[in-house]
């Protein structure tokens, strides 16, 4: 280090004393010139002269795009190379200017240039004979970053994207340069597709997976293998941001829904690979990492579970709780309250806004339940349970599971008739499913017949539908939320009745339905007319109707399933339940 200062001292001095015979020798293609540019091109920054007498003009002279060779006739490693090497390497030094207000001025110069910047850059590449060829690259396109026009120009430039992302697929080898100047591909993306409009990025993501061969599957894969590795070690903060940069570029690339690369992220266990990483932080972050990137870390792994948690379907988000996500997520907390406002909110909204929408699936709570106990009752969670910013959030969760837990506990562990004049419980596992939708279950012959032709004959449709959709359908939970519905209904039939008297006073009680939106924390309640609905809506409100008991109302409502929302229908029963 001491060595490279010296050199890099001596430099100043000697371009201090003829700033202009340096500009001049620099613009000549001879071993004299390629010399005086090598040394113009690390010192020029911190000389205003050179500025002045135009040291940027000189390094985009010998990056014309006319003098690129053409790809059929690339040769091995020439002097022009050299020049167009080192002055990659000087416009790269313009990072040092990045808050001098001078660099907008150069803006015009840099557009004019870009194309021969990036096809020489696209000749370097293939000829590249070590990493620190690369490395230059890198530095180059992280630093007209810096330049909002040219960022913008960058990213509509397909080529520019295209070397971007093989400069990230090699990033393992272009690391450790001991440069000044820390740049990574992996930023370079991230920043592309962070300034890109909503329709451009979609462009963008197509892109990247165009030049990495068209193969979404093992993009995503690189980039968890990396966060795996990155995660082993977080000593400094340079190892810190490498992880930083890579979920931030996991996030920005797969967020889109729907994607190749959002599927290939829940394809290749995203969810338990960054449920691990977030584990691995409280304990893994060292002692010399400063608090700003401690915050950027956890910042960007909430930013990760705020976007994928809830996944594209419903077992998504029961993989990630399966994973340990809530005893990693109990585990940060701590963390997370020594990191200013913003990040607590961005966690504990995930506890108190995402989570308990999905309380109504039996799995998940069952899930769930054991670390609400644990929570609840720990010595080892009492000083959080204190803190109001963290009880606030748990409340939520636990008054949801609260519900939950009673609605099991009347259910039983046994399945129940889904005709809804029988409602026998089956204890002993006796009952026969139906076998188109797999989520009905029916006592007798005779049940399944009467269902069938009462409502059945629609709702098996949806249902069957609904396990496509979901992909991996978890049992007994169609049919254990259709329940918990009902029983939700029963429980607050005395509003639901206010609400009707309230609004629909003069329509016939038949022509009115209850509705239950569990997608709200908490679920809110509604009366509604069916005059309202769809066509479609109204067949399967009609075909409940008509063999609902008098005494009882039909029920629509509306639950998550991951980033989709879907309404279904039951019939909630009690004695007189329209009655004044």
């Amino acid at each position: 280090m001491a060595q490279n200062e010296r050199r890099h001292t001596e430099r100043l001095i000697k371009v201090r004393a003829t700033p202009l015979r340096y500009i001049t020798t620099a613009r000549n293609q001879t071993l004299s010139g390629l010399a005086a540019l090598d040394t113009l091109s690390r010192v020029w920054p911190d000389i205003p002269r050179t500025q002045e007498l135009g040291a940027l003009d000189v390094f985009l002279s010998h990056l014309r795009a006319e003098a690129v060779p053409s790809p059929s006739s690339f040769r091995k490693w020439q002097l022009d190379a050299d020049f167009a090497h080192t002055s990659l390497g000087g416009v790269g030094q313009l990072w040092r200017l990045r808050t001098d207000p001078k660099v907008a001025t150069y803006t015009r110069a840099l557009l004019d240039a870009l194309p021969g910047i990036i096809k020489w850059s696209q000749y370097i590449y293939c000829l590249a004979q070590a990493p620190v060829h690369f490395h230059t690259l890198i530095i180059v396109f992280r630093t007209l970053c810096i330049v909002p026009d040219i960022l913008a120009a960058m990213v509509g430039a397909h080529d520019c994207v295209k070397l971007v992302t093989q400069l990230w697929i090699w990033e393992d080898h272009c690391q450790s340069m001991g440069h000044a100047i820390r740049a990574t591909p992996a930023e370079t993306l991230g920043i592309f597709l962070k300034s890109s409009t909503s329709s451009r990025k979609n462009d963008l993501r197509d892109r990247v997976i165009e030049a990495s061969g068209g193969d979404a599957e093992f993009l995503v894969q690189l980039i968890l293998r990396r966060i795996k590795k990155a995660n082993k070690k977080l000593e400094i903060d340079a190892e810190v941001n490498v992880l930083v940069e890579h979920i931030g570029l996991l996030v920005g690339l797969c967020e889109q829904h729907p994607h190749s690369l959002r599927c290939a992220l829940f394809n290749a266990g995203g969810l338990v690979t960054m449920t691990r990483t977030l584990a691995a932080l409280p304990d893994g972050v060292g002692r010399d990492v400063s608090k700003s990137s401690a915050v950027r870390l956890f910042a960007s792994c909430i930013t990760f579970f705020l976007t994928f948690l809830e996944g594209d379907d419903y077992p998504s988000i029961l993989l990630a709780v399966r994973a340990g996500f809530m005893d990693a997520f109990i585990e940060a907390c701590p963390a997370f309250l020594h990191m200013g406002r913003d990040v607590t909110d961005m966690a504990m909204a995930i506890v108190r806004d995402k989570l308990p929408r999905y309380c109504v699936y039996r799995s998940f709570a069952l899930q769930m339940m054991p670390f609400a106990r644990k929570f609840k009752s720990s010595p080892d969670y009492e000083g959080l349970r204190k803190l109001p910013v963290i009880n606030a959030a748990f409340v939520p969760m636990s008054t949801a599971l609260a519900k939950r837990m009673s609605a099991l506990e009347e259910e039983g562990l046994g399945r129940r008739c889904f005709n809804p004049q029988c409602q026998r419980v089956d204890i002993g596992k006796n009952f026969k499913q139906c076998g188109s939708c797999q989520v009905a279950y029916y006592c007798s012959l005779e049940c399944q017949k009467a269902d069938w032709n009462y409502s059945h004959r629609q709702l098996c449709k949806n249902f069957s539908l609904w396990n496509q959709i979901w992909g991996s359908r978890i049992k007994h939970d169609l049919s254990s939320i259709r329940f918990f519905a009902e029983w939700t209904a029963k429980l607050n039939f005395e509003t639901f009745r206010a609400i009707a008297q309230r609004d629909f006073s003069d329509t016939p009680r038949e022509q009115l339905f209850l509705y239950i939106d569990f997608t709200c924390v908490p679920e809110t309640y509604s009366v509604q007319s069916m005059n309202n609905l769809t066509m479609d809506e109204r067949m399967t409100g009609d075909a409940l109707r008509s063999y609902c008991p008098e005494s009882s109302a039909i029920l629509k409502y509306r639950i998550k399933n991951g980033a989709e929302v879907q309404d279904m229908w039951g019939c909630a029963r009690r004695d007189n339940f329209w009655a004044d």
